[in-house]
């Protein structure tokens, strides 16, 4: 087989052994629907790229995507009354619906209609690819929908480029910095206080969605520049602040006091991905912990992280997540093959998580014959109770939430969001 499976593959490969591991990116796109040549279009563009199918060896680490996409069908959903409530349902139906087998159609498609748009939906079996070479096929799809041509040959992005390698921090700066760092980054896990699974057993998702306004995103941007913070670590404090309800026994916790909330970072400038629209996970993450005291500004708050996230840049220590990765599946291999699903709740107690994609920078919007929205979701894992997926597209914030009904139900979410938006319209 021609591709090895990187790191962070493996991992989402362990974490799709718990519960789908799956991602969506939905694309509206205004006209007519034509479901036969929107149809056709995906198949020849899949066929093009050479991704119908991918097969996998997990044992050897190693995969190969060949095939035809015959099998390929556009599943189309006629929405009874509110169109966004059919997708809301039909993102959470995809985001639990696994991608069986050894060999697999990595992709799967759906539309909603819209009076006079339409929602396409492209659903991937995450371990293929992080988001940009997905963000890129799917503008392929949209423009060649308008009439324009498909993408020349030698265009299209790389199947199986190189893989993390065995040390990600080949600055010695920047290792050194990493491993002067890790006890604390440990010692902060160790008193970060744990969400609650009912049942952990259970990996079932939910879904939902909401934006942020023009008018709300100029403001934000406006307070972040105030603050001398940037937009990222105004949402990481603002999920910190919705989700500390729920963790408010912290604050009496003999030693768990802290609340711990995640982001991921695109690394594929520091990986030197020579195609960007290469498949294959190019990423890397880091943490925030946090005391959350009662009634700590928000200003104070963000700026706090802004102070951790600052160093975590500076000295790219994001890219220590793979060594971590790899800390992890040996320890799993050698310790918890029978407690995998208790793993990471146990020893990574984080809340919740953000993914942040401007798409203002990959897809402009005059570009297009016609204005775009978009969307994203994607599978909790077994690392996080709950994603807030961030989509920029013009002014405006789509925000999708992927949450494990084991810890949250569909009321707390509610919750969160309306905690969320409180932020958000009065940040200061």
């Amino acid at each position: 087989m021609k591709g090895r499976f990187n790191i962070f593959q493996r991992t989402m490969l362990l974490w799709n052994s718990i519960h789908p591991y799956n991602a969506v990116h939905v694309v509206r796109i205004s006209g007519a629907l034509d479901v036969a040549r929107l149809e056709g279009i995906i198949k020849d563009l899949l066929e093009q790229y050479g991704i119908a199918e991918l097969s996998m060896d997990r044992k050897k680490k190693r995969f190969q995507y060949h095939g035809n996409p015959e099998n390929v069908q556009v599943i189309v959903i006629e929405p009874e009354k509110n169109s966004l409530n059919s997708l809301n349902l039909e993102i959470q139906r995809q985001i639990n619906t696994p991608f069986a087998g050894k060999t697999i159609n990595p992709f799967r498609f759906f539309v909603v209609r819209d009076n006079d748009s339409f929602f396409l939906g492209l659903v991937y079996f995450h371990p293929v690819a992080d988001a940009d070479p997905v963000i890129s096929f799917l503008k392929n799809i949209v423009r060649s929908y308008f009439g324009e041509k498909a993408p020349a040959s030698h265009s299209l992005p790389d199947l199986y480029p190189g893989g993390y390698g065995y040390m990600p921090l080949k600055n010695p700066r920047d290792l050194f910095a990493w491993l002067r760092t890790l006890p604390g980054h440990i010692a902060d896990l160790r008193r970060s206080f744990r969400p609650k699974y009912s049942d952990v057993n259970n990996a079932e998702n939910g879904f939902s969605f909401f934006s942020i306004s023009p008018r709300q995103f100029h403001s934000l941007a406006g307070t972040a520049k105030q603050w001398g913070v940037t937009l990222n670590d105004m949402f990481l404090a603002f999920l910190l602040e919705a989700v500390s309800p729920y963790a408010s026994e912290h604050a009496s916790a003999p030693r768990r006091k802290k609340i711990s909330v995640a982001s991921i970072v695109n690394a594929r400038k520091d990986l030197s991905a020579d195609n960007p629209d290469a498949f294959g996970l190019f990423l890397g993450s880091f943490s925030i912990s946090h005391m959350m005291p009662d009634g700590i500004p928000l200003d104070r708050l963000a700026k706090d992280i802004h102070a951790r996230t600052t160093a975590i840049k500076k000295h790219k220590l994001y890219l220590g997540t793979a060594l971590e990765m790899r800390t992890a599946l040996l320890l799993i291999s050698m310790f918890f093959k029978k407690r995998l699903k208790k793993f990471y709740s146990k020893y990574y107690p984080l809340w919740g998580g953000i993914t942040n994609i401007n798409l203002n920078n990959v897809w402009e919007q005059s570009d297009d014959r016609t204005y775009i929205d978009y969307f994203r979701a994607v599978s909790t894992g077994p690392t996080v109770p709950l994603v807030l997926s961030f989509t920029t597209v013009g002014e405006t914030v789509n925000v999708g939430v992927s949450y494990r009904s084991t810890v949250f139900s569909k009321e707390d979410i509610n919750k969160i969001i309306t905690n969320f938006s409180d932020c958000v319209n009065k940040p200061g």
